[in-house]
């Protein structure tokens, strides 16, 4: 009897079709390795996670690093907004610091951080707060992804001289021409007046002092990490979501902009003058960016 053969495979398999990210974009700039994970930003490593014993705890001398970034973003997740019962919060603030690997000597200064983040003001006339926000307002940790097609860097950093306030001294954006899916996670969608809003929790630690938070230094952080990047990757993201989920969506209408929240700055008494960093994206830019993104020529 004939021996059997394996039949030989003479199709073609794309090898430039890849999966990415807003990190694996610009894991280049500084790091040759990248990590993808939801809150992890590799741009913002520490010098180290280990803190001096005999600084006095607070929200600027919280560590620093990865580790403390999901921690906080842990607590924000789970934390019901609008019904923060005190014994509630430190119980789960408790077991967050615990399984996440921090003093419990850090409970009272977190709480009353978490306090004061649900209070600030995001807007000039103080009509939002996070503390508004019930839960059926609030989309959490949203993963999207989404086609990209032969997206190259030069495009792309055409793309982001069209941002309000881009500083072209900023590193140019180098990675080879991708094809495949952008993915990532959005810390926060919420609806508010019928406009929806993209929000992302920064643990950057930017300076000791509350006026170390003002705009210019939310600026230079959002600059210097590539963020305006990564908000308008997540913008894209909402964008194109939204055209799918409302039948009447239009972009001047129902899109909010992009909040920005530096968490060590943010406080009741200031305000949107600290910490909070707010950004709407024009709808021309979006619009070049989705064909870009889509393999399209792009002129605006």
């Amino acid at each position: 009897s004939e021996q059997p053969q394996a039949l030989q495979f003479s199709g073609k398999v794309e090898q430039s079709w890849q999966m990415t990210s807003f990190s694996g974009l610009t894991g280049s700039m500084k790091h040759e390795y990248r990590i993808d994970l939801p809150d992890f930003d590799m741009l913002d490593m520490p010098e180290s996670e280990v803190q001096p014993q005999s600084v006095e705890p607070s929200r600027f001398t919280f560590p620093r690093g990865a580790r403390a970034g999901e921690c906080l973003h842990s607590i924000l997740e789970d934390l019901d907004f609008t019904r923060v019962v005190a014994e509630e919060l430190e119980a789960m603030v408790a077991r967050k610091l615990e399984h996440f690997g921090f003093d419990e000597s850090w409970l009272p200064v977190v709480c009353e951080w978490m306090q004061l983040i649900l209070d600030t003001p995001l807007d000039s006339d103080a009509s939002l707060r996070l503390r508004m926000l019930g839960r059926e307002k609030r989309f959490v940790e949203m993963e999207f992804h989404y086609p990209l097609a032969g997206l190259t860097a030069d495009g792309l950093n055409g793309i982001m001289k069209q941002l309000a306030g881009f500083r072209s001294d900023r590193p140019r954006l180098n990675f080879n021409p991708v094809n495949g899916m952008m993915k990532g996670f959005i810390d926060l969608i919420f609806e508010h007046d019928g406009r929806f809003f993209v929000l992302d929790y920064k643990s950057n630690h930017l300076g000791n002092s509350i006026d170390d938070y003002q705009h210019p230094a939310l600026q230079e952080a959002i600059g210097e990490h590539r963020y305006d990047l990564q908000y308008l990757i997540y913008t894209l993201a909402l964008h194109r979501y939204l055209q799918q989920r409302l039948p009447d969506y239009d972009y001047e209408t129902h899109f909010g902009g992009v909040y920005y929240l530096f968490l060590r700055g943010m406080h009741r008494e200031h305000g949107a003058q600290r910490g909070v960093y707010y950004d709407r994206p024009g709808s021309a830019l979006i619009d070049s960016m989705d064909r870009l993104f889509a393999g399209e020529t792009s002129h605006v």
